[in-house]
């Protein structure tokens, strides 16, 4: 019975032990398939992530790219910005007026160096500089007059012997035909330093824009026995001439001729005073120097004949006589010339050439032809016919 107990507990135990080795076997199947199932699953997932990675940096790209884009538009923002600015900086600088009157502080200095001068242009007198450059001021750029004269007036405040800001405020004034301003300045100005001839001439200008005309030609008086300028004569003879003192105006204009043979406005200056004064006939300048003779030039042919002492004296020449050949012989710096009377063939330095008209007597004296001889010997002839004047000057060196 026992036996047969123990039997069956056997075959219980045995059966009971082989259904759980199979339901864990089950078991370990499923949990396998579940974890490759699940496995599967994370990858995926996987794949889904990596997609969405992928999505992210490719917008984290983008987005870079657009922060570089937007930090270039900002750099070229600035840029734009700083272009404006720049422009900005440029239109002040147009109108700025500090920088105004620092560029025309630079300008006055570039006068300081040079001597001014006085253009005469057919009675008109303008003043000017070395260079040709006219003395006014620059008020181009937009800048406001009034506003230099209101900065000049408070340089003035900060020191009131400021020559340069008195001529500058003067000129502003003249530019404006304020010419009691221009005159109140330029005698301050004269306070300061009475030989400053720009303030002389501003004087004279504004006087004689007023009609005060003598007072202009008192203060050109002044001028020239500090600044003995040509132009400056000129202007002086202009002056003399509106108040009908005609030998006045004839000296001070034969003066500036001396001091500058060369100006032919000059010449056609002197030539008006000579037609005003009723002075006919052909006049002769050699050097800036008015030349008188008993015997008057003489237009033959086209050639004009001056007596052989003329040219003698007053270029510097040397005139001999052979009495055998009764030729005239000039010799100068080395060079001879010489001629026959009443013989168009001449000799310079013995090589035999023709002349238009030959060398003649004319009420007893001997002329001969003024353009041959003083080319031939390095000068410079030229002929006004408008009030025939005849110029002979050394060429320019």
């Amino acid at each position: 019975m026992r036996i047969k107990n123990l039997f069956i507990l056997l075959l219980v135990m045995t059966f009971i032990f082989s259904f759980s080795f199979n339901s864990v076997q089950v078991f370990a199947h499923d949990n396998t398939t579940k974890v490759e199932t699940s496995t599967g699953n994370s990858n995926g997932l996987n794949e889904e992530l990596d997609d969405k990675t992928d999505e992210e940096e490719d917008e984290d790209l983008d987005e870079n790219d657009r922060d570089d884009e937007d930090e270039e538009d900002k750099d070229d923002d600035q840029e734009d910005v700083d272009d404006l600015d720049e422009g900005q900086e440029y239109e002040d600088e147009e109108i700025d007026l500090d920088e105004g009157l620092e560029e025309q502080d630079e300008y006055d200095k570039n006068l300081d160096d040079k001597e001014i001068k006085i253009k005469i242009d057919d009675g008109k007198v303008k003043i000017e500089i070395e260079d040709g450059e006219e003395i006014e001021l620059e008020t181009e750029k937009g800048k406001d007059p009034e506003k230099i004269i209101g900065e000049l007036e408070q340089k003035l405040k900060e020191n009131p012997n400021d020559e340069k800001a008195l001529i500058k405020l003067a000129l502003v004034y003249k530019s404006l035909g304020n010419y009691d301003q221009v005159i109140d300045m330029a005698n301050k100005a004269l306070s300061i330093d009475p030989q400053n001839h720009k303030a002389m001439i501003l004087l004279a200008q504004s006087y004689e824009s007023k009609g005060d005309v003598q007072s202009a030609i008192s203060y050109l008086e002044e001028l020239l026995k500090v600044n003995p300028d040509a132009k400056v004569q000129a202007y002086l003879a202009i002056l003399n001439e509106k108040e009908g003192n005609l030998e006045k105006a004839l000296k001070n204009m034969e003066e500036a001729i001396q001091k500058e043979p060369e100006d032919d406005g000059l010449y056609n200056e002197i030539g008006k005073l000579y037609e005003e004064m009723g002075l006919e006939g052909i006049k002769l300048l050699i050097k800036g120097q008015k030349v008188e003779s008993d015997v008057k030039p003489l237009v033959k042919g086209g050639t004009t004949l001056v007596p052989v002492r003329i040219i003698v004296e007053n270029l510097g020449a040397k005139v001999d006589w052979n009495q055998d050949t009764g030729s005239i012989i000039i010799t100068k710096n080395g060079k001879t010339i010489e001629l026959s009377i009443g013989s168009r063939e001449v000799k310079i330095n013995g090589v035999v050439s023709t002349i238009d008209e030959p060398a003649t007597i004319l009420e007893g004296r001997t002329v001969v032809p003024l353009r041959f001889i003083s080319e031939s010997f390095g000068t410079k002839v030229n002929w006004n016919s408008q009030y025939q004047i005849i110029t002979v000057n050394e060429p320019a060196q």
